[in-house]
């Protein structure tokens, strides 16, 4: 007797959002003007991650910094952040992480 096995149908390429779908980045820019504001970007990885501060134009104002998954590190990280912003007047600021997991 011959079995046969059936075969899924492909529903074609799953569709990925970066962030959130219905999210407000943009409300939020309007509201400061985008010369006020930054984005945090952080490329992350097992043990120590890597991140930048930009503003909404991508003008760099912290150059890719290493960063190590410890307590130290990540205050370390936040408190360079918070200064940049108050010295680049930055008012409202988001961070972007990379996804991972997904190849």
């Amino acid at each position: 007797m011959v079995t046969g096995s059936k075969k899924r149908k492909s529903t074609g390429p799953k569709k990925r959002f970066i962030g959130k779908p219905t999210g407000k980045i943009q409300e939020r820019v309007q509201a400061v003007g985008p010369e006020h504001f930054g984005i945090i970007a952080v490329d992350c990885a097992k043990r120590r991650s890597k991140w930048m501060l930009c503003d909404f134009y991508g003008k760099v104002i912290i150059e890719p910094t290493s960063v190590e998954h410890t307590a130290g590190g990540l205050r370390v990280m936040t408190q360079r952040v918070t200064e940049a912003c108050r010295t680049e007047g930055l008012t409202d600021s988001i961070a972007a992480v990379e996804m991972t997991g997904i190849y």
